[in-house]
């Protein structure tokens, strides 16, 4: 159970660093 909650905190961070990636892109966009 241990190993099973690891991964879900591990796709989580996987998630919101995807979601952080995309705003910098954004913002890269609007500043460019």
């Amino acid at each position: 159970m241990e190993i099973l909650e690891d991964g879900k905190v591990i796709y989580a961070e996987l998630e919101f660093m995807e979601k952080a990636l995309s705003m910098l892109k954004e913002v890269r966009k609007k500043m460019g």
